[in-house]
């Protein structure tokens, strides 16, 4: 049986990877580790309780429990909201978007006192591509690059599996305008079972996970 190997109740960012994208060193920061059921299918009880954290936030459910986390996170990384807004990569349809991210954005942002660009990106409804490297993941999603030019964006999304989306998005907005991108996740897939520890950042920057 797998097991959660820290306190399920963290509110910290306890992974951090750093990609190298359109020039930059972008760094992205996950809390939980989500293992996924087709790989994990013996898990206690914790691993359970942030799948189904995971799995209702998706359906737009505790958006004020997870924004929550993420500020506390993000205060004790000491980031800045100085020209900076807050950003999502959409889902893969405008109705799961609109249910699954408005209201943690309209949160999160209140909290950190961060401009809300929610909108910054939007979507089309389209098939969804998870969990796997490669393909062109922002050909149905339209860029407002007014909201965020010369802007740090902190670019939230719920899971990080292969990391593309993250880089082929942040490529955008840093072409489009954006200062710089920086990656905020709820959980990080994890493919085989391994202890991360906290702040732990020393990573292969072309490595797809």
């Amino acid at each position: 049986m797998t097991e959660l190997t820290y306190n399920k109740d963290i509110a910290e960012f306890r992974i951090v990877k750093e990609y190298h994208v359109s020039g930059k060193q972008l760094k992205t920061y996950a809390i939980h580790d989500y293992y996924g059921k087709n790989k994990f299918a013996e898990v206690d009880g914790n691993i359970e309780w942030v799948r189904r954290l995971i799995w209702q936030f998706k359906d737009g459910n505790n958006s004020a429990t997870v924004a929550n986390k993420i500020a506390q996170a993000f205060r004790a990384k000491g980031f800045s909201v100085t020209n900076a807004c807050l950003m999502v990569i959409p889902a893969s349809d405008p109705i799961r978007n609109t249910n699954r991210f408005r209201n943690f954005s309209n949160s999160l942002g209140n909290a950190l006192g961060l401009p809300n660009c929610y909108d910054g990106i939007t979507t089309v409804a389209h098939e969804a591509t998870k969990g796997h490297a490669g393909g062109n993941k922002i050909e149905h999603f339209t860029f407002h690059n007014a909201k965020y030019t010369g802007k740090t964006v902190y670019l939230f999304d719920d899971v990080c599996t292969s990391a593309t989306s993250f880089k082929q998005v942040a490529a955008e907005l840093l072409r489009t305008g954006a200062s710089n991108v920086i990656g905020l996740f709820l959980a990080k897939t994890v493919s085989t079972y391994v202890q991360y520890e906290p702040d732990f950042d020393v990573f292969d920057i072309d490595d797809l996970f």
